[in-house]
Parts: C-alpha cells; sequence; structure tokens
C-alpha cells in the first residue's frame, strides 16, 4: 500500500486554486504462487547441487592425495635418513677399531705419526658426519610429526619412529590394467 500526495503551486492567475493539491492511493498485492514451477527449474536445481557435491568431493579427494603424497615423501626421506644415520654409526666403530690397530701398531713402532694422525682425523670425520645425520634424522622426523599433527606438547612428540619398509632397489612398472584398476578405485 502506497499513498502519495503532491502540492503544485503555480505563479500564474489563471491557475485556480494555487496551490493545487493532488493525492494517489496505491495498493499492489505480490504473490509468488507460480515462482520456479514446473520441471525445469526443480532439475536445475538438483544438477546444480549434483554438480557442487562433485566439486567438492573432487576437492576433498585432491588435498587428501597431496597430504597424503607428503606424508610418503618424508616417510621415506626420514627412513632414508634414518638409514644413513644407522651406517654412519657403524663407519664410526670401523674407525675406532682401525684407530686402536694404528695405535697398537704405533706402540710396535710399526706404524709412524703421519699413520695415526689420519685414524684420528678419519675418526672425527665419521663422528662429525653422524652428528650431522642425525640432526638430519631428528628434523626430518619433527616435520613427519608435524605433518601427522602430533602437537609438540604432546607426548608422542618426543617417540621415536623406527622405519620398517625396506627400500626398494628393484622398481618394475606393474601391469597398465592393475594400475588403472588401482587408479579407479
Amino acid at each position: 500500500m502506497a499513498y502519495e500526495a503532491d502540492n503544485l503551486e503555480n505563479n500564474s492567475e489563471l491557475t485556480i486554486p494555487n496551490p493545487q493539491y493532488t493525492s494517489r492511493f496505491s495498493f499492489e498485492l505480490r504473490q509468488s504462487l507460480l515462482k520456479g514451477f514446473g520441471d525445469k527449474s526443480n532439475k536445475s536445481d538438483i544438477a546444480l547441487a549434483g554438480i557442487a557435491r562433485e566439486q567438492s568431493q573432487s576437492q576433498y579427494r585432491k588435498e587428501l592425495s597431496d597430504v597424503l603424497r607428503e606424508l610418503t615423501v618424508y616417510y621415506w626421506r626420514y627412513s632414508y635418513y634414518y638409514q644413513l644415520e644407522k651406517i654412519s654409526k657403524e663407519a664410526i666403530g670401523a674407525a675406532e677399531l682401525i684407530l686402536q690397530r694404528v695405535e697398537t701398531r704405533s706402540e710396535q713402532g710399526i706404524a709412524n705419526l703421519l699413520d695415526l694422525d689420519r685414524a684420528r682425523s678419519s675418526l672425527e670425520d665419521r663422528r662429525l658426519k653422524h652428528f650431522g645425520d642425525k640432526k638430519l634424522v631428528k628434523t626430518t622426523l619433527d616435520q613427519l610429526k608435524q605433518l601427522l599433527g602430533i602437537a609438540a606438547l604432546s607426548p608422542y612428540f618426543n617417540s621415536t619412529l623406527v622405519p620398517t619398509e625396506p627400500f626398494l632397489e628393484v622398481f618394475t612398472l606393474p601391469a597398465i590394467a592393475q594400475v588403472q584398476t588401482t587408479a579407479l578405485t
């Protein structure tokens, strides 16, 4: 409903009455009885909702596969550094054994001081390498724990992860049918 009142003033002597008043009253009724009526409108809304659902599922799958890929990369990186640290620890043991042999030879007068210095230097190099490998293992493990969502204040954050999966030394591609089946599932 609307009511409008206008006031018209004129400086002409021929217009009587001056000022003139006009008014209007309007009444409007709106009803959305047939709005969205019919199969086309309903089917298009359903189709749009289906497309939005499929897009959401695709986005979720993409994000999940990205997280799983990162998790896999960090796990294998950690596994590599873990094995590398074990090797460097064994190398320290071997270098200590060599140093003991050279010291024994030096005491017997068979080895010279240069051999003894080389053995000590080699042992210190291996200890330094082992220290760096331990840092790499700790850093990668912390990154893996953060990716898994383990909080730094959690008691699990200080735990150690021991990789159990063996490294693949030889890799052969599976049959294309198997790859397609795995991809589709």
